[in-house]
C-alpha cells in the first residue's frame, strides 16, 4: 500500500483547502460599488503579469494587454471564474 499514504495526504490537503474561508465576502451586498455619472476616460493594462504567491513558478497572466473604452463591457473568463468590467 505504498501509495495510500500519498493518497491521505492528497486527500487531506484538498479538504483543508475546500474548508478555508475568503478573506472577500464576495456573497455580499454592502459595499465595493462605485457610481460615477460622468466618466470619460479608460482603463489600460499593458505588460501585465500576475503569479499567484503559493505558486510563483506557474504565470497566470504573461505580458497581458487589454485597452478598455469608456462605456464597453468586457468579461474575463478563466478555467475557475470570471471577472466582469462594466
Amino acid at each position: 500500500f505504498p501509495d495510500y499514504g500519498r493518497a491521505t495526504e492528497a486527500a487531506t490537503n484538498i479538504f483543508t483547502l475546500l474548508n478555508q474561508k475568503p478573506s472577500i465576502d464576495n456573497e455580499s451586498k454592502t459595499g465595493g460599488e462605485i457610481v460615477c455619472e460622468h466618466f470619460n476616460g479608460q482603463i489600460d493594462f499593458d505588460h501585465v503579469y500576475f503569479n499567484y504567491p503559493n505558486r510563483s513558478e506557474s504565470t497566470v497572466l504573461k505580458n497581458f494587454k487589454l485597452h478598455i473604452k469608456s462605456g464597453q463591457k468586457i468579461a474575463l473568463v478563466g478555467m475557475c471564474c470570471y471577472f466582469v468590467v462594466q
